[in-house]
């Protein structure tokens, strides 16, 4: 799923496993190496769909843009696999509605169907629906 984060071009992915939004160190402006100013460090560590820990690294507010979309999110920088997760607290907060039978999403106006279907994962890569 294609989105911005404070005007930066992201591929998204959506998990409906994770509650929090996060994003790879390197994404940003000031996230990689030392942390900048502008992001509140944090001790705080994460389990992974491994079932692993992973530590996280601080957060911020952002201004993310999905579709016709925009709020103000706090995400959470971590070590990630996928430059960015969308998770169920951005979802929860735009009102997104996820059709599982035709693996769609759908945020305001703007329909997205998942590329290779759902598969039974909580996760999904997402492209505009035509």
């Amino acid at each position: 799923m294609d989105c911005e984060l404070d005007g930066h071009a992201c591929r998204a992915l959506l998990d409906t496993g994770s509650n929090i939004t996060l994003v790879r160190p390197g994404v940003l402006w000031g996230t990689n190496g030392v942390l900048s100013v502008a992001w509140t460090p944090t001790a705080v560590q994460m389990r992974t769909v491994t079932g692993e820990r992973a530590n996280m690294v601080g957060t911020k507010v952002v201004h993310i843009r999905m579709g016709d979309q925009e709020m103000m999110q706090e995400v959470w920088l971590a070590p990630i696999q996928d430059p960015c997760i969308i998770g169920l607290d951005l979802l929860a907060r735009w009102g997104a509605q996820i059709d599982v039978s035709q693996a769609r999403l759908t945020i305001g106006a703007e329909t997205l169907a998942s590329k290779g279907g759902l598969g039974g994962a909580t996760a999904m890569r997402l492209q505009p629906h035509r």
